[in-house]
């Protein structure tokens, strides 16, 4: 018994060992997905095991950037992805537009939101800062966090071609709290 329990912790210390954290950049082509890590130029063809983060990088675009766990074959030039924690979204960046507000994805992390005057074309400066993070979630949406000086709120956010619907949650009941159709902001 205790040989079978120092194989088995051995055997799952050395995979724990294999698993790395990962940064980097994904690129789809008719090749099929590869991934650029911030740290280098090289590209590694993705892999991923049947489930969410398969899922997950299916709705991602080129373009777009991951934090997350996985193991590297340096020989094959492939990488294992076994969980992603965070996305950042290049079809978010830019300039949104809902009701009486216009919302400024300036990055991954950074969102500004100017809300209108009484007059819809009068933009008032006073604006909101608010950092913002974009998880993996089920079906088409993502996972939404976003937090001021004041509080952090958790929603969804899911994409219908050129718009994107952002659910925003109460904490205390579960209930969406609000719901904001986001138009993109013709240049």
């Amino acid at each position: 018994m205790k040989i079978l329990i120092s194989v088995l912790f051995t055997t799952l210390g050395a995979f724990a060992a294999q698993a790395i954290s990962l940064t980097g950049v994904l690129e789809k082509n008719v090749q099929g997905s590869f991934i650029t890590f911030n740290y280098g130029s090289q590209k590694y063809q993705v892999s991923s095991l049947p489930g969410e983060v398969t899922d997950s990088i299916a709705k991602m675009e080129s373009g777009d950037t991951f934090i997350g766990n996985g193991q590297i074959d340096e020989n094959k030039k492939t990488v294992l992805i076994t969980s992603l924690d965070y996305v950042g979204l290049k079809k978010m960046l830019g300039l949104w537009y809902s009701g009486g507000s216009v919302m400024d994805f300036t990055s991954f992390t950074d969102l500004s939101v100017y809300p209108f005057n009484t007059h819809p074309l009068i933009l008032n400066l006073d604006k909101t800062d608010i950092r913002y993070s974009v998880a993996p979630f089920r079906g088409n949406q993502w996972a939404v966090f976003l937090s001021s000086r004041n509080s952090t709120l958790f929603g969804t956010l899911e994409f219908e071609g050129t718009e994107a619907i952002l659910r925003v949650f109460n904490s205390e009941t579960g209930n969406a709290s609000s719901t904001m159709r986001l138009i993109r902001w013709k240049k």
